[in-house]
């Protein structure tokens, strides 16, 4: 028997009646009545922390796409400072999802040139992304 079952026998002992059952039935009476509160009480404070994950995901989620979209902001910028052809071809190869083949055509380039730009273009931004961290 938990001392707390007892505490509250102790708290009002003249609500116990002899006539009507035991001293053993009377605290397993306290017992389960209090297992019910503190389950309800559980129950009350689950579903808060239920609603308040609700929010955090909904408000963590907002929060991620505000700064997806801060960071697709600065490395457009970033493109933007690529001379000519680099920014075309960076434009068309990844805003656009052409092949290089297809730039290459576009832009009366070799296939090679193309490959080599978009290689030392994503160099360059990679260097750029990890330096303004």
């Amino acid at each position: 028997m938990r001392s707390r079952h007892l505490f509250s026998f102790w708290q009002n002992p003249l609500s116990f009646q002899p006539e009507r059952s035991s001293l053993k039935n009377y605290l397993a009476t306290i017992a389960k009545h209090k297992a019910i509160d503190r389950y309800r009480k559980w129950n009350r404070r689950s579903e808060i922390l239920y609603e308040e994950s609700i929010h955090f995901v909904h408000t963590e989620d907002t929060l991620s796409k505000l700064i997806s979209k801060e960071r697709q902001f600065e490395l457009a910028q970033a493109i933007e400072s690529f001379p000519e052809p680099d920014r075309e071809i960076l434009k068309r190869r990844f805003y656009e999802g052409q092949k290089p083949l297809e730039i290459s055509e576009a832009l009366s380039l070799h296939v090679r040139q193309v490959n080599n730009k978009i290689y030392r273009s994503k160099q360059w931004l990679r260097k750029w992304w990890l330096q303004r961290k």
